[in-house]
C-alpha cells in the first residue's frame, strides 16, 4: 500500500488536506473525490499524487509540484 497526498489548490494558496492509502493513484484519486467533491468552492482544484518526496511550498504559499504522475479534479461554477 502507498501514500497519497491530497492538495486543494485555491486561489490564493494551496494547502494539503490529507493523506490517503491506497493501492493505486486512480483508487486514491477516487476516494479523494468522494471525500473532497462537496466541499469544494467554484474555482478549486484538488490534486492527487503520491507521496514519494516531502511537500514544499513556495512563499506564496503554493506547492512545489513534485515529479511523478498526479490526478486533478476541478470545480467550476
Amino acid at each position: 500500500m502507498y501514500q497519497y497526498y491530497i492538495i486543494r489548490s485555491t486561489d490564493e494558496q494551496d494547502e494539503k488536506v490529507g493523506v490517503i492509502d491506497s493501492f493505486s493513484l486512480e483508487e486514491a484519486h477516487a476516494v479523494a473525490k468522494v471525500r473532497f467533491q462537496d466541499s469544494m468552492n467554484a474555482g478549486e482544484t484538488l490534486h492527487t499524487f503520491q507521496a514519494n518526496e516531502t511537500l514544499s511550498f513556495d512563499e506564496n504559499h503554493r506547492l512545489n509540484f513534485p515529479k511523478g504522475e498526479m490526478r486533478s479534479l476541478s470545480k467550476w461554477a
